[in-house]
């Protein structure tokens, strides 16, 4: 209920006896408004006052309700507008980013239903009113590793506040058994497959870390995945290449710790044409087949640059996926000199 009290006065040499009745009417119809007392008898010079109430609760519709209190007696009338809003049931939302347990910095994104991401930079500790509804919350505390800790599903039906330390973060530990090649590219991500929200961390040369924050969500509707590129040489014309991705259900992987059994490597020796003068580029990421909503995964490629024909070995590994190559020709074109031919293919 919203309460107001609205004050008279008399400026005359005689009392006034005001009659009182307040109307409002909104997005489907009337709203519920009373006035108490409803008549006012005010002394000469003097003042008296009512209370007004708009109701909000019930099953009045949500939106902006508009009216007036009027006041009548004698040859007096009086209107004062009214406004009201009933808004559509919020929640506070606090959310607290830690290093270690210690508050921190960082960025935090927040994407509710209609999946445009709100950005923000809380120091420590953020609270926002929100929307009842089902959030993603992705975050990035500051710290030596800038770790991803991720609530890839909150439903807020009240106020509730979130943890979100990099604490149990953990990143990449996998052998290869290849001491030539070194770690080039890592990527955690999570996919709702209730919404199609994802959420993710990429280090370049670094291992990405992530780690969940709260329990795991029904593996038929949350998908994560690890993935890494390993190289002999990070920037430049690589000649040898690993390619490796895991799936994991239900939550965010955190990190990824195996020996490749190179058994179960997929190998394919590629050789690109191209002229002399050009620069090429190549690159792969995986591509999850869910079985129910298709090939799963981002097309952002990490890609080594090559000038002229080139010739590589690539390794593949993970059970599930398909791989979307891509090699993209930088072909100067005098009518569009920042053209280039690109050609994808997918393989299992």
């Amino acid at each position: 209920a919203i309460v107001r009290t609205v004050t008279y006065r008399n400026a005359g040499t005689a009392p006034v006896t005001l009659a009182l009745a307040a109307a409002l009417s909104g997005p489907t119809g009337p709203g519920v408004i009373s006035v108490s007392p409803a008549t006012l008898t005010i002394p000469a010079g003097g003042t008296a006052a009512t209370v007004i109430t708009a109701h909000t609760d019930g099953a009045l519709a949500n939106g902006l309700y508009g009216g007036a209190l009027v006041a009548t007696g004698g040859d007096v009338r009086v209107e004062t507008p009214i406004g009201v809003e009933r808004e559509a049931e919020h929640f506070e939302l606090t959310l607290q980013l830690a290093h270690d347990g210690a508050p921190v910095g960082g960025f935090v994104i927040i994407t509710g239903a209609d999946g445009i991401p709100d950005f923000r930079f809380p120091d420590g500790a953020l609270t926002v009113r929100l929307l009842r509804g089902r959030y993603a919350i992705d975050a990035y505390p500051d710290g030596p590793a800038f770790a991803f800790v991720a609530s890839p599903r909150l439903d807020l039906d009240a106020d509730k506040t979130v943890v979100l330390d990099d604490a149990g973060a953990r990143s990449f530990e996998l052998a290869l058994g290849d001491d030539g090649v070194a770690l080039a590219l890592s990527s955690l991500t999570y996919t709702d497959l209730t919404t199609f929200h994802s959420g993710s961390t990429t280090g370049i040369g670094v291992p990405a870390s992530a780690v969940q924050a709260g329990p795991d969500l029904p593996p038929d509707e949350v998908t994560g995945t690890a993935f890494a590129t390993f190289s002999d040489d990070l920037f430049g014309e690589a000649k040898s290449i690993y390619h490796l991705a895991r799936v994991e259900r239900g939550h965010v992987p955190n990190g990824w710790r195996e020996v490749i059994d190179r058994r179960a490597l997929a190998t394919v020796e590629a050789h690109h044409a191209g002229r002399a003068d050009h620069l090429h580029r190549k690159g792969a990421v995986p591509l999850f087949d869910d079985g129910v909503n298709g090939l799963i995964g981002e097309l952002g490629f990490f890609q080594n640059v090559y000038a002229g024909p080139f010739d590589r070995t690539e390794r593949f590994f993970g059970r599930g996926f398909v791989w979307a190559t891509a090699f993209v020709d930088f072909l100067p074109l005098p009518a569009d000199p920042g053209g280039f031919a690109r050609a994808t293919a997918l393989r299992r």
